[in-house]
């Protein structure tokens, strides 16, 4: 029991030292990025005005992606509330996926309704998850392909495969023609701290924080379905406002 309870100690400080690595990483680029540019603003300041400011605003959007960062925490340690409100989810689903993939050789692919219901949700919270699985989605497709999104409405019946309380909801899908997932990493994939990305490229809360997100804040669910060499399609499914 011992040895057991020492095991356990030690596995939680190896995922400990994982996330701490990956904040670490991911804060210094940040923090790279607007000394970088707040040192480039000075320069241009006497040569080049217009450049000066938009040096400064690469710093500010430097500072708002480290703010998302520690929204991101605070969503995984459940010390982050949900500010919800009522929205149609299209445009944030248009918006997120194409500025995930900007500079990217993958092309989305959207297929959403006109009569799409309405959500209850937390905007940038949603928001990072959609992050999450676009940046996903780009990484198994390196030589380039399609995203292809697709929304609608449907009625989930008592008994579903999904585990989700019977009633009204909005299924949203991103299908990538990458590799596949194996049936091992995939009973892994929403486990925190889990990657199989090399040292650097990412600290395995992606999904972690999604599954999160949907499941303990917006009482949703998100699944998984992936076929080895045919590509990856994650599921999400929202709780729908009924409209009378």
């Amino acid at each position: 029991e011992r040895m057991e309870e020492e095991l356990v100690k030690n596995q939680r400080l190896d995922s400990l030292g994982m996330l701490a690595g990956g904040i670490a990483h991911d804060f210094n680029n940040l923090l790279t990025g607007i000394m970088g540019n707040i040192s480039l603003a000075k320069m241009l300041k006497d040569i080049d005005p217009v450049k000066m400011i938009k040096r400064i605003e690469e710093s500010e959007k430097a500072c708002q992606r480290a703010k998302e960062l520690t929204q991101q925490l605070l969503t995984f340690s459940k010390g982050g509330d949900p500010v919800k409100k009522t929205v149609r989810i299209e445009p944030l689903i248009y918006e997120s996926v194409n500025f995930s993939l900007r500079g990217s050789n993958v092309r989305p692919s959207f297929s959403i309704p006109e009569n799409l219901g309405l959500v209850d949700i937390d905007e940038g919270q949603m928001n990072q998850v959609i992050n999450n699985l676009v940046i996903n989605a780009d990484q198994a497709m390196p030589n380039g392909g399609t995203l292809r999104v697709s929304c609608k409405n449907v009625d989930i019946a008592e008994q579903n495969p999904h585990s989700l309380r019977a009633g009204a909801y909005l299924e949203c899908t991103f299908q990538d023609e990458g590799e596949g997932i194996s049936e091992q990493v995939q009973q892994k994939i929403f486990d925190p701290f889990f990657t199989t990305k090399e040292v650097g490229r990412g600290t395995g809360q992606g999904l972690a924080i999604s599954h999160n997100v949907i499941k303990e804040q917006h009482g949703g669910k998100i699944d998984i379905q992936t076929v080895p060499g045919e590509g990856t399609t994650f599921l999400i499914y929202l709780p729908r406002k009924e409209t009378k």
